[in-house]
C-alpha cells in the first residue's frame, strides 16, 4: 500500500503565519493510481506510459484553414481523442486564399486581350477550371468563377478569382506600329 492508502491523494498542510492550510495533492509514490508499482517494467519504468512515434493516414476536409481542428477518436494516449491542430499552407500552386475564394493570376497575350480567349487552368485538387472570354479584356481585370474556391459549406463553394495580366510585349514591333496605324484613323 502506498503513502496515500490507496486514494491516491495525500493531505500536505501549509503554515502561512498564524494559518495552516489543508491542501490535497497526488501521491509522489503511486502518482495519484493508488497503486504503488513495486516491480518498475523496463519500457516505461512504473509510469505506465510509453512514449511512440506511430504514422497514420488521415483525409483532411476540403476547406480546412489554420486554426482548424481535427479530431481523431482512440489514437490518442490511453485510447482518448487525439487533437490535431492544422497549419495550412495557403500559397499552394499559384493560389492564395482570401477567406473561401481562391485568387490567381493569369497572363494573356495582346491579340487575346483584344479579340478574347479560351483558356484553361488547373485547380487545387487537379481538375482544370475553364475560362472564356469575349471581346476586350483589360490589365487587371479580375475574372470571378462561381463555385471554384474552398468549399463553404455541406453545399457551397466559394469563387475563384482570377487576375488578367495582358503581356504587353508578346506582340512585335511591327504589330505594334500597324495597331497604332489602325487607332489613328479611329480618331
Amino acid at each position: 500500500m502506498s503513502k496515500c492508502g490507496g486514494k491516491g491523494v495525500v493531505k500536505e498542510n501549509l503554515r502561512l503565519g498564524l494559518f495552516t492550510y489543508e491542501h490535497l495533492t497526488s501521491c509522489p509514490i503511486c502518482g495519484g493510481s493508488g497503486e504503488e508499482i513495486t516491480e518498475k517494467c523496463k519500457k516505461c519504468n512504473g509510469s505506465g506510459k510509453v512514449s511512440e512515434t506511430k504514422e497514420f493516414n488521415i483525409t483532411i476536409p476540403k476547406g480546412s484553414k489554420t486554426g482548424d481542428i481535427i479530431k481523431i477518436k482512440n489514437m490518442g494516449e490511453m485510447g482518448s481523442t487525439l487533437l490535431l491542430l492544422l497549419t495550412v499552407n495557403d500559397e499552394e500552386k499559384n493560389f492564395k486564399r482570401q477567406g473561401d475564394d481562391l485568387l490567381t493570376n493569369l497572363t494573356i497575350t495582346m491579340k487575346d486581350a483584344l479579340l478574347g480567349f479560351k483558356k484553361q487552368i488547373p485547380h487545387l485538387d487537379g481538375h482544370q477550371i475553364f475560362i472564356e472570354q469575349n471581346g476586350v479584356t483589360s490589365d487587371g481585370q479580375v475574372i470571378r468563377i462561381k463555385g471554384e474556391g474552398l468549399k463553404k459549406n455541406f453545399l457551397f463553394n466559394g469563387d475563384c478569382l482570377i487576375s488578367i495580366h495582358v503581356d504587353m510585349n508578346s506582340i512585335s514591333h511591327d504589330q505594334a506600329l500597324k495597331i497604332a496605324k489602325i487607332l489613328n484613323q479611329t480618331n
